[in-house]
């Protein structure tokens, strides 16, 4: 009977140590997790943490692509149950399909998945950074070395990401920083510190086309508004004779309205539309969003359009007096957010898109009206119009 009660007892401090274990390993990685992003902060090359903007594309299929490679094996690429995955050319095959998903437990990360004869396996980097290994496993209670963060801020491919495994953890001086992925010259994964190197840095790219279904502004007032000089002309008129006199001249102005899209969902998408959809103009020194077909662009594509037109300047001149006109031509660059709805051609399926509309959507004149008395050089009078008058104006 003792020994039934100990081998119970010994049992359930067994699971209880197991339980202990797994809670601690969960633990030390989302310390890791948040150290890691604390790091980020005050680090030169890491920009910031954007796992986050995946998150659109979750269980979505991508491929895994280096941005560098001498022999041209760019596409993450598994070899089979227990092998380490490598670097290889193109081949739409299922071993370069991969998938992406935030487990609860990975405190803001992610776990890249694929599958292999229809079982599902998750990418993991292991915890010995001198085996320089990726290799497929089946999820366990074991977490190191399976969660990633998709970091911005490449120093030689801005527009890339990084991936950061905590399960590699270096330490120097007295600071812990922590393994990437590489793509070496052949087709090998290495695993190192971040060293500024263009094969450390990678496309996520969805394996789908995409049609944009929609496209909404933000709301005008969180946009901004930055208004700049453009040029500056000036006229001068005298009247030396006894009679007042009607004066004329003119400028031409040429008005570029360019229309830029950017966007903070991750990944390359590969967005296939025509859409034209209106451009944020300003109204009376705000932005309105109201449709107008003169101001329209194609989303997703850097667009200038110029406008030139001509203005003149009728103006009544007092005897005896000289007037100096200054016109100052100013232009917009407007910042607004935006909320697109993709839908993918193979899959069906949707995503939302967020991102950023920039341009130079119009353009405005202030006119400064000086009169000076030509036999004492006093100023008679100021005037300031918001535009070019289109009839004999007198001050």
């Amino acid at each position: 009977m003792k020994k039934i009660i100990s081998l119970l007892f010994s049992s359930i401090i067994l699971i209880l140590l197991s339980s202990c274990s797994r809670e601690d390993e969960i633990k030390n990685e989302k310390n890791a997790l948040q150290a890691s992003a604390s790091i980020l902060k005050n680090a030169g090359n890491f920009i910031e943490d954007r796992s986050s903007s995946f998150l659109e594309l979750k269980d979505y299929p991508v491929n895994i692509i280096s941005k560098e490679n001498v022999n041209g094996n760019f596409y993450l690429t598994t070899q089979g149950t227990n092998r380490n995955a490598t670097f290889e050319k193109q081949n739409n095959s299922d071993n370069q399909k991969f998938y992406l998903e935030f487990p609860s437990e990975s405190n803001g990360g992610i776990s890249i998945y694929t599958f292999i004869n229809g079982q599902k396996y998750v990418l993991t980097t292991g915890i010995n950074p001198a085996t320089n290994s990726l290799i497929p496993k089946i999820r366990d209670n074991s977490f190191r070395g399976t969660f990633w963060q998709f970091l911005g801020g490449g120093t030689v491919h801005p527009d890339a990401y990084i991936l950061q495994n905590t399960g590699i953890r270096y330490r120097d001086n007295g600071i812990t920083t922590y393994g990437v992925i590489g793509n070496s010259d052949a087709s090998k994964i290495f695993v190192d510190k971040y060293l500024s190197q263009g094969k450390q840095e990678f496309e996520i790219r969805p394996i789908d086309d995409f049609e944009i279904i929609s496209l909404e502004y933000d709301n005008p007032d969180t946009g901004t508004i930055i208004k700049q000089p453009d040029f500056i002309t000036t006229w001068f008129y005298s009247n030396n004779t006894s009679v007042q006199q009607s004066m004329t001249t003119g400028f031409s102005k040429r008005a570029s309205f360019s229309s830029n899209w950017s966007k903070t969902t991750g990944g390359s998408l590969s967005v296939n539309t025509t859409l034209k959809v209106g451009i944020p103009i300003i109204a009376e020194g705000k932005i309105t969003t109201t449709v107008n077909t003169n101001y329209s662009s194609t989303y997703g594509k850097s667009e200038t359009m110029e406008d030139t037109q001509t203005y003149n300047f009728p103006i009544v001149i007092a005897p005896r007096t000289s007037v100096t006109a200054t016109a100052t031509v100013g232009r917009y660059l407007i910042n607004l957010n935006y909320t697109a709805k993709l839908r993918g051609k193979n899959t069906g399926k949707l995503i939302t898109l967020k991102g950023t509309w920039n341009g130079v959507s119009c353009t405005d004149i202030k006119v400064t009206l000086e009169q000076r008395n030509l036999d004492t050089n006093s100023v008679i009078a100021t005037k300031v119009l918001s535009e070019v008058p289109k009839t004999l104006y007198k001050l």
